[in-house]
């Protein structure tokens, strides 16, 4: 629901989730409370406790081998194996950067999951007596000064200069990029002369360019084998909390950029609205590029329409769009890129040469007149806002598909679940047993990495399943994102056997106006007839063939075999 995800509705996203999903509300508030939470915390953990399993699940289509999967604990006493026990090395990273003693760590570990599936870790407490175990790695961060830092893995580099972002490198394709990345504000216009339009809920609409931040930042950096980042973190009076981590973990993946911003102060202007901007060298000539709904790049092109004469009335909030995924600025000879992979949808713009900056918080006291009839004015928990962005440098074409790519994997995040412990000695017995697996795959292939699995739902009325997949790529990129792709839903599930599937629109009912060539498709009555391609994209053999760019819903009718 739009109301509940952007908060405007109303009443309360809690009581607004209670009744568009008909559950209690006090259902609906720890619902909406825990969703909000990303990272799993084991700070709470008794001293008695002295083993955790984890199990991680991978909700892509395809295995992720390496990744990193975070969790926080109260002190660094744990180590970490798989579920046959063999140790799998593991590093600590304190909470607070600021060199207090701390009482709370994240631990990170790089797990192995198969497609649509899960694994399982445990966490064993070691013995003091025996001091720290060898696959463990405690790390700790140090203040920066006037002084070049870098933080870098197999693929990419970042520096930094007295805690300020200077250049990206990329290895691979031997590109550097000078960059700048500033978080700037805009003061919200309560209406003037020209308009009595105010910023609101729906109106984006600043009484001037975006300032500086007037306070100052503290930063601090930390290397580790699995995990380097820079922390910095603001101190001023237009916010409570503001922190930016720019991460890089060990392997080929790009910067992670993590964003806090909690407690906007609003009593001395109308509102404040917070942007992440960066600054580079890259002659963009007036134009950058953003997704259409995670599919098409569409070009846009500052204080510009391609079907009709705009009329410039702000020069700011004119030239915004909506980005749901993923947004980048290009040379126009495709030597240089910069681009962001999204976990959230936002504004974008680029006002000037090189820039390209995103809308992260918002906090107005009056209302716009469009609708919701209050301002956006979310205090507490609500207000607490962490976002994740991928950042990645590089040519044009290399760009456009790891973007592409990522826009799954920041979305997507491998979820760590802890087991509760009076469960463990269970499990642990039935994993020696063999009866529980130590990992599983929903799937017997892998699909291909530029199709998402969108929606595996089963339809309550029916007992039908819903299947909804998407091309990620688009006509003219390299590799696979630019080249069709093909799933065979026959007998690629494990939980169930596909009887018969059917194409349908994507809300799962049947065409009023159903392709003429398309047919039910009936694995044991068509067992004999080639693999016609249908202009549905799926064939007799139940095989869904996907253009770039392109979705397909197929209903399902399955018998189930859990025991497969």
């Amino acid at each position: 629901n739009h109301s509940t995800l952007v908060s405007l509705s109303e009443q309360p996203v809690p009581k607004n989730a209670s009744e568009i999903l008909g559950i209690d509300m006090p259902v609906a508030d720890n619902a909406v409370h825990l969703t909000s939470k990303l990272v799993l915390d084991l700070s709470q953990a008794t001293a008695s406790e002295d083993r955790f399993m984890v199990t991680i699940v991978n909700p892509l289509g395809w295995k992720r081998d390496g990744e990193l999967v975070s969790l926080n604990v109260s002190s660094p006493v744990w180590r970490v194996t798989d579920s046959t026990g063999a140790d799998i090395k593991c590093q600590y990273i304190p909470l607070q950067p600021e060199g207090k003693l701390s009482e709370r760590y994240r631990l990170v570990f790089r797990a192995n999951v198969p497609a649509l599936g899960f694994s399982n870790y445990v966490l064993v407490k070691m013995i003091p007596e025996d001091g720290i175990h060898s696959s463990v790695h405690i790390a700790a961060w140090a203040p920066m000064y006037d002084q070049n830092v870098a933080i870098s893995n197999e693929a990419f580099k970042a520096e930094f200069f007295m805690g300020n972002l200077v250049s990206i490198s990329n290895a691979a394709e031997r590109t550097n990029l000078a960059v700048e990345h500033e978080i700037l504000w805009y003061s919200s216009s309560p209406g003037n002369q020209e308009s009595g339009q105010t910023s609101g809920a729906y109106i984006f609409r600043p009484d001037g360019p975006a300032r500086k931040l007037a306070g100052h930042w503290q930063s601090h950096f930390i290397r580790g084998p699995l995990f380097s980042a820079v922390h910095r973190a603001y101190q001023g009076q237009e916010v409570d909390e503001l922190e930016v981590t720019y991460v890089l973990e060990s392997g080929d993946l790009p910067i992670t950029m993590l964003i806090h911003v909690n407690g906007i102060h609003v009593s001395d202007v109308t509102g404040r609205e917070f942007i992440s901007r960066f600054n580079t060298e890259i002659v963009t000539n007036g134009k950058f590029f953003t997704d259409s709904n995670g599919l098409n790049t569409m070009e846009r092109i500052l204080n510009h329409r391609d079907t009709w004469t705009l009329n410039i009335t702000d020069k700011f909030s004119d030239n915004y769009y909506p980005v749901t995924a993923r947004a980048s600025i290009r040379c126009e000879k495709g030597f240089k890129s910069l681009g962001i992979a999204t976990d959230r949808a936002h504004g974008s713009a680029s006002l000037q040469e090189g820039q390209l900056e995103t809308m992260i918080h918002r906090r107005i006291t009056v209302d716009d007149g469009r609708g919701v009839a209050e301002p956006l004015n979310e205090t507490g928990w609500l207000a607490n806002l962490r976002l994740r962005q991928r950042i990645h440098v590089g040519t044009v074409s290399s760009v456009e598909n790891a973007l592409r790519f990522d826009q799954l994997h920041v979305n997507y995040p491998m979820i760590p679940i802890i087991l509760p412990s009076h469960l463990l000695t269970e499990v642990s017995e039935a994993l020696s047993a063999r009866r529980v697996p130590e990992s599983f795959s929903g799937v017997l292939q892998e699909f291909p990495h530029c199709v998402e699995l969108v929606s595996l739902n089963t339809v309550l009325e029916t007992g039908q399943i819903l299947l909804r997949l998407r091309h990620i790529g688009a006509k003219g990129l390299d590799g696979c994102f630019g080249q069709p792709a093909s799933v065979n839903i026959m007998r690629n599930f494990r939980t169930f056997e596909v009887i018969t599937a059917k194409p349908v629109s994507l809300n799962g009912v049947a065409s009023k106006r159903p392709n003429p060539t398309a047919q039910e498709w009936n694995y044991e009555a068509a067992s004999d007839i080639g693999g016609q391609q249908e202009a549905s994209g799926l064939d007799r053999n139940g095989v869904v063939t996907l253009q770039p760019g392109q979705l397909q819903a197929v209903l399902l009718d399955v018998k189930y075999s859990f025991g497969a």
